[in-house]
């Protein structure tokens, strides 16, 4: 996919983040407790907050270096979202709940039999006396909603926080473009 970038600093940094994460969780819930004496096992405790921070620290600076790399093609990305339409399940799934219809299983059964979204809506509508327009988006760009805005209100606060304006990484997501 035109939009995928090597993940390997990603999943490192996901490590990391993850392991300071539960360290650190561990460590707030663990001093919280006091026994009411003398307890040798805090020291230890204690002792590790510093392991928790460095694994915050490596993961921040790898999730960082690869957004600065990162390189995002919104055209490519928005071609392969209209190639795909089996996106737009969830969304017939929810708008169909709202009119009080439980289709999933149904859905994966016309799915394994070979349908296709749009023929699969189409028979759940005339099933349930729906229309398709009432349950199956025109364009995988419709449903997106405030992804868009969402994510670039993120990738903003991001390089806010990490100390980059969005111009000084690659493809980072300047005025007009979608991240």
């Amino acid at each position: 996919m035109p939009q995928k970038q090597n993940p390997v600093e990603v999943e490192n940094a996901e490590g990391n983040l993850e392991l300071a994460a539960n360290l650190l969780s561990f460590v707030a819930n663990r001093l919280q407790t006091t026994r009411l004496q003398r307890d040798l096992s805090d020291s230890t405790v204690r002792r590790n907050v510093a392991v928790g921070i460095a694994h915050l620290l490596i993961g921040v600076k790898q999730l960082r270096r690869f957004l600065r790399r990162a390189r995002f093609d919104a055209k490519a990305m928005e071609e392969d979202l209209r190639r795909h339409e089996e996106v737009l399940a969830e969304a017939v799934q929810l708008r169909f709940r709202r009119y009080g219809f439980d289709v999933i299983d149904e859905l994966r059964s016309m799915f394994s039999s070979g349908l296709r979204l749009r023929e699969a809506v189409g028979e759940l509508c005339r099933k349930y006396g729906l229309r398709p327009d009432q349950v199956m988006p025109s364009d995988p760009l419709e449903y997106t909603g405030l992804s868009v805005e969402l994510a670039e209100n993120v990738y903003r606060e991001v390089m806010r926080r990490i100390g980059l304006k969005p111009s000084e990484v690659a493809g980072g997501g300047g005025e007009g473009e979608r991240a």
